[in-house]
């Protein structure tokens, strides 16, 4: 009985620290925060993260990872708020390698309307 108990709490403690591993996002620098202003290429509105693909003036196409479409229903997000075509700011933490052009979104701004993710 004791040794299932240990190996119970072992499973939990493994289980608990993969799923913090997942969500430390260490592909990420999260104390630094870069706005990036490009056009929508592609929306994908998903668990366990939505993908926003915007591809700026520059011609350069970032891959940003965002909420997850459960987390971004109860803040008014749908998959048909964003356009493909919508010119649009992300704010969020730019990845470790810079030639990677990925983003950690932590805000949303749609040019055309002035609509913001977060709303506050």
């Amino acid at each position: 009985m004791g040794r299932r108990i240990l190996l119970a709490v072992a499973a939990a403690i493994v289980v608990g620290v993969s799923a913090q591993a997942h969500h430390a996002y260490a592909l990420y620098v999260e104390d630094r925060t870069v706005s990036i202003e490009g056009e929508l290429a592609q929306f994908v509105y998903r668990s366990p993260h939505s993908i926003v693909t915007l591809k700026t003036a520059g011609s350069a196409t970032y891959n940003a990872e965002w909420w997850d479409r459960r987390e971004l229903a109860r803040d008014g997000v749908t998959g048909n708020t964003l356009q493909i075509g919508d010119r649009i700011v992300l704010t969020g933490s730019p990845g470790r390698n810079p030639d990677d052009h990925i983003l950690h979104v932590k805000g949303v701004r749609r040019i055309a309307d002035g609509w913001r993710w977060p709303s506050g």
